[in-house]
This record gives C-alpha cells, structure tokens and sequence, in this order.
C-alpha cells in the first residue's frame, strides 16, 4: 500500500519504482489535488519611506559637545563635565571634559557609542541633570542655576556597562548600519513596530538587542541592497524570533556565515541564499530565489522554510526542524538530519501570502504543507 503521507501526480515515481499504472492496478484510485502542487508565491511587500537619518557605524569615533549657559543665556566657565562611557574598565568608565573655555563651550573627542553626560559643580545644579547621547552629538546643552545646597544626581544608567553600545529609538532610512568590532545597537521598540529602512546592513561582528518590546513588538528590518552576519554576531540572543523581521530586496547573496545566532524571519525576495559555519538561525525563512543552500553545521529551527521556486541543498553535519517547500531537495555531507515539525500559519508574525491565495486559514495551509495521499486500499 502506498504510505498516508505520500502525494502522488502523474509524473511521479512511487516506492518500489511503482508508475500511476501499477496502482491503479492494485486497486487505488488516482484522484488529482491541483492546489496542493500549486505554492502560492510570496507577497514581498513595499518598503516604506522613513526620515532620513545618518549612518550608523560602531567602529567610528565621535566627539560629543555643547554649551552651558545661566538663566540669561550667557556663557559659564570653568564647570567639570563627566562622562560614563560604557565597555571601558570601570578606572576608566568616568572621565572629565578634555576642552572647554570662557565661552562656556564644552567638548570630549574619541568617543563611541552611547555616553551619559553629566555637569558637576559645586556652587550650581543644571538643567537637565544629564543627557544620554550617542556619539557624535552637538548642542549638548545645560543650564547651569545657583544653588547653596546643590543636589545634581543623575538617575540614568547605562544599557549596558560590558560593551560599548548605541541605541535606535526611532523609525529611519539609513544607507549603511555597521555593527562590527563585538560592538552592540540596542533597538528601543517602545511596546510596538520599530521601522528601519537600511541599503546596507552589516552584522560582521556585533550584537543587537530589543528592549521595551512588549507583547507585540516588531522590529521591522527592510534591507535594501546587501545583507552580512558574520563572526559570532548575535541578533535577539534570548529574544522571541517573532519579534524580528527582517525582509531582504537586493540581489546579492545575503551573507550569513561563522558562528551566529539569529532569532528571527527572513524574507528574500530574489536572491539566491547560502548560508555556512556553525550558524543558528531560529524562526521562519521564506525565499523567492532559485538555489538556497545550507553547508557546514548550521542548525535551522525555521519552523517553515519555504522556497518553491528553489533546489534546497543541504550539505556538511547540520540539522533542520520544521517544514522544508522546495522545488527540489538534496542532502549530502555527514549527519544531516531534517526532523518535520508542521508550521502553524495563525502564528506566522507576518502576511506574506496575501489574501488572494486561498492561504487566509490554517485548514487550507495545512492542505498543502502537509498533504495526505487520498484513494483506494488493498
């Protein structure tokens, strides 16, 4: 008998090397399922127009300046400006201002990443008591008011004292965000969807962290021209993979190789995918191209991996969970395994498929992700 789990068409082999005629011959009766061979293509989406913003690179250096002024507005000198500069050793965390003058103009230089500002005196207190800037930044201002008994403090703390680090709190388009030198972008996600339109994104040795998520927050990477993770990048280490997606435009291979962790979607509208090294990648991947392949020791928990368009090549000693949609499929290398773990489409954290597919409810997907051999006995 033909297994339950087997779909059949007229071009098909069956086990044993059996044809459409063999079984038809043992009794069955061939019935055709043409939505079930049928994969709905990919409704890649749009990608938004967001305020511009300046590169973002952890690598680059930047001075942090300002004024502080009295009430008036007119210059005061000669105030201590200290600074907490997070991933330096704690002798050397709080530093002073290196320049300031009788104009009341302030400045540090060689600074990176996120820094807590903070004025110190002993005849004022100042208005704000500190700023939380990210390097480099101007017109880091502060009102300095006469005080017997002055009482500046300063509640704000660092994200993060391990690492230098920097933080996107607002939608933005962006041409290049560079995240190497085991530096970390935090993204404030505020509860909900945090936008960011990039042409070119580079993870080759970094972190990025969510905070603020909230029940149903996003954030939203729509990825333009290039995309790398590399090294031993993590994205959303110890987050929920439904809480990033990440949609991929360009045409270039996306570059996803070395030892990283990613918990998080990915959409690719064209490109052709590789993915090698010892890489984790938790969460759906779906892909318009023609060739993905996987090689090296890569563990996918991609829950669905759907590429109708593609031959999905799997070499070296990796492991796949989930359900692999493919044109066509092969396996080569050492021990592979590829463990079927059937997707639901309520909790796919995006609507990729559209309305025009027939794919609006769970019963219809699961007709085609997990078809069944209907017909005859023995």
């Amino acid at each position: 008998a033909v297994p339950d789990d087997v779909i059949i068409n007229s071009t098909q082999s069956l086990p044993g090397n059996r044809t459409i005629n063999d079984v038809l011959s043992e009794g069955y009766e061939v019935r055709t399922y043409p939505e079930l061979i049928s994969y709905p293509p990919i409704n890649f989406p749009e990608f938004p127009e967001l305020t511009p913003r300046d590169d973002l690179s952890t690598n680059q250096d930047g001075q942090i300046s300002g004024m502080i002024t009295d009430q008036n507005g007119a210059p005061v000198e000669g105030i201590t400006v200290k600074f907490i500069q997070p991933g330096k050793p704690p002798k050397d965390r709080i530093t002073e201002s290196q320049h300031w003058d009788t104009k009341g103009f302030w400045s540090i230089n060689s600074v990176r990443g996120r820094v807590i500002v903070t004025p110190v005196d002993e005849d004022y207190y100042f208005e704000p008591a500190c700023q939380v800037v990210t390097a480099p930044a101007q017109n880091v201002n502060f009102v300095a008011i006469p005080n017997n008994n002055p009482t500046t403090t300063c509640d704000e703390e660092p994200l993060d004292n391990s690492t230098p680090h920097w933080l996107i709190d607002k939608d933005g388009s962006y041409d290049n965000i560079f995240v190497g030198s085991s530096r970390k972008i935090f993204f404030d996600l505020d509860g909900g969807e945090r936008k960011i339109v990039v042409n070119n994104l580079d993870i080759s040795q970094g972190f990025i962290d969510l905070i603020n998520v909230g029940d149903n927050g996003k954030l939203i990477l729509y990825v333009k021209d290039d995309l790398i993770i590399g090294g031993s990048s993590k994205l959303n280490e110890n987050g929920d993979n439904a809480h990033v997606i990440i949609y991929y435009a360009g045409h270039a291979q996306p570059q996803i190789n070395g030892n990283t962790l990613v918990e998080g979607n990915l959409i690719v509208k064209q490109a052709n995918i590789f993915i090698a090294g010892s890489n984790t990648i938790r969460g759906h991947i779906l892909s318009g191209g023609q060739q993905l392949t996987i090689t090296g020791a890569a563990d996918l928990y991609t829950q669905l991996f759907y590429a109708p368009n593609a031959h999905v090549s799997f070499e070296g000693s990796g492991f796949i969970k989930g359900a692999v949609v493919a044109n066509t499929f092969s396996a080569s290398g050492g021990q592979i395994a590829v463990e079927f773990d059937p997707p639901s489409i309520d909790n796919l954290p995006f609507d990729i498929f559209g309305d025009n597919n027939g794919i609006g409810n769970g019963n219809v997907f699961e007709k085609w992700i997990n078809p069944q051999w209907s017909g005859g006995s023995e």
